[in-house]
Formats: C-alpha cells, sequence, structure tokens
C-alpha cells in the first residue's frame, strides 16, 4: 500500500462520500460523534471541531494547518469561528477542486484571509515550507488522516519542527488497543483489522502509548487524551444493512466480482470492520493533544 492508493482511495469516493454520507449538509468527511461541549450548540457532525477550538483558544498567534483536510469543510467551519490565517493540505485532486469552489463560496472569512488548500502530502516536506512560507505554525490537527500516515516518526520530526514553541498538534482518530502481535492466533481480530486496513487504505495502527512515545521522541508533550469512542454513532439502519452484505458478499469473494465499482466495496468491507472492532473493544476513537513546550530545542541527527 502506498499513499497513491490513499489518493485514488479519495479521489474515487470522494463525490459519494459527500452526497450520502452523514456529514452531507455540512461537506465534513468524518463520523459523527455524539457529544456535548460546553458553551457549544450541540451538533453531531462539529463535535471535532469544537473540541479543536477549544484547543486553539491558547496557541500562539500564527497560521493553523488542517492536514489531510478533505474539501475544507472543518476548516472553513473553524475560520469562521475563529480569525485567523488557515491552510489545508489534501493527496486527493477531486478534494482540492472541490474544495477551491466551496472555500471561495461559503467562507465567513475576510477576503484577504480566505483559507487556502493545497494539494500533496503533509509529509512533503518542501510543499510544508511553501505553505508556511518558512514560518512557524501556531497548530496544526489531523481529523481521521493519521492512520494513513506510512511513516508517522517522519510526522512528528516535521511537524514539530515547524510548530512554535507553545503550540499544539492534534490528533483525532482510530488506535489500537492491544499490540499489533496479540492478533496471532485471534482469527476474529486478524479478519477485522485486515478488513479494515485494506478497505480504508489504513498505513498504520497504533496503540496511544507507541503515538505519545513518537511524539514525546520529537520534543512533544502530550497534554490531552479524550476517548470519544463511547460518542461515536454507530449501528445505524445502514451500517446494518453493511454489515448484512459484506456477511453474505465477503466469504463467497462476491464483492469483488458483482458489478459494484470496486472502491464501493472496499469503503463498505472497511467500515464494517471499523465499526465491528470499536464494538468489540479492539480499537478506540481517540482525541490527542500535544504541545511543544516554550523551551523546546530542535532535535537534530
Amino acid at each position: 500500500m502506498s499513499m497513491d492508493d490513499v489518493k485514488s482511495y479519495y479521489d474515487h469516493n470522494t463525490r459519494r462520500f459527500l452526497h450520502f454520507g452523514d456529514g452531507n449538509r455540512e461537506q465534513v468527511i468524518h463520523r459523527a460523534v455524539n457529544l456535548q461541549i460546553k458553551n457549544h450548540p450541540f451538533d453531531l457532525m462539529r463535535s471535532q471541531e469544537l473540541l479543536i477550538l477549544e484547543e486553539l483558544k491558547d496557541v500562539p498567534a500564527g497560521t493553523v494547518v488542517d492536514l489531510g483536510c478533505g474539501v475544507g469543510a472543518s476548516m472553513n467551519y473553524i475560520a469562521a469561528s475563529r480569525s485567523g490565517s488557515y491552510r489545508g493540505i489534501t493527496l486527493s485532486s477531486t478534494q482540492a477542486a472541490v474544495a477551491a469552489r466551496t472555500l471561495q463560496k461559503h467562507s465567513s472569512s475576510e477576503e484577504s484571509c480566505l483559507p487556502e488548500v493545497y494539494e500533496g502530502s503533509y509529509l512533503d516536506r518542501d510543499l510544508v515550507r511553501r505553505i508556511l512560507s518558512d514560518r512557524k505554525t501556531a497548530a496544526a490537527y489531523a481529523i481521521e488522516s493519521f492512520l494513513h500516515c506510512p511513516d508517522p516518526a517522519e510526522f512528528f520530526s516535521l511537524w514539530s519542527s515547524v510548530l512554535k514553541p507553545g503550540g499544539k498538534l492534534i490528533i483525532c482518530d482510530d488506535f489500537s488497543i492491544r499490540p499489533a502481535e496479540a492478533e496471532k492466533g485471534d482469527t476474529r481480530r486478524e479478519r477485522l483489522l485486515r478488513d479494515f486496513k485494506r478497505g480504508w487504505k489504513v498505513e498504520n495502527l497504533l496503540e496511544v502509548k507507541q503515538v505519545k512515545e513518537l511524539a514525546g521522541n520529537y520534543g512533544l508533550v502530550p497534554i490531552g487524551d479524550r476517548d470519544l469512542t463511547p460518542n461515536l454513532v454507530l449501528q445505524r439502519p445502514r451500517d446494518r444493512i453493511i454489515r448484512f452484505l459484506v456477511s453474505v458478499l465477503r466469504p463467497m469473494e462476491l464483492g469483488e466480482r458483482l458489478p459494484l465499482p470496486w472502491s464501493w466495496w472496499q469503503n463498505f468491507l472497511g467500515g464494517n470492520a471499523l465499526q465491528q472492532a470499536l464494538l468489540a473493544g479492539d480499537l478506540s476513537y481517540r482525541f490527542l493533544v500535544f504541545r511543544k513546550p516554550e523551551s523546546h530545542r530542535e532535535k537534530t541527527g
């Protein structure tokens, strides 16, 4: 699997996500979270953004970067609630094209401060330097995009290096509950995680403690860890239908042979496996926050 596979996955699925997903009205491509956040109106599809807005209250002034920004809807929502400079990065040319149109049309920010979306990888140091104009960033966040990262160490190395002292790196994503070696001999768990990784183009599936260790290697201090798994909206009627279809088609390998777009079957397979793994306690959906200390010195070598 490669980042090209991830790009292809979103190029083929984005328009379907936007039309049929939970966030079709808001144009967001992330999970629904049933969470009431203090001092904010309840919104099933905006919990992640509202949690990020709370974290941005005490970061230094400067640019905020959305790592895996989709069509820019989360970034635009945050920008409408908090003045500042915003940049987004997406691998998908489809998402970048949609974002360019929708951000211009719907942005609530001042014209001179419209959020900007760039096509490319959030691991591309040259792209990041160009986006930031060789300056530091106040904060960066990744909503359900970290698991596509093929090199988590490089992720933390790069984004720690461009964070201002006092800045934050935020990750909201799925993480493994048990070490990878614990899968061996557990055929149910092995199958679920294999289907999840295959269907949703998952490049890494780390435990939270591993993520915190990696971040610490590059000078980032964990200051927040919220388990949102109990708040996820799971087992909707649509999910039950997909679960039934997968249970019938997968054992006979019919998913690959039916006249369905291949990207649809991959998404059904991965999404169903993810739900089952979350319900079984094999995965957790977490909101992690890391801060760069004021006195941090860059790691070299």
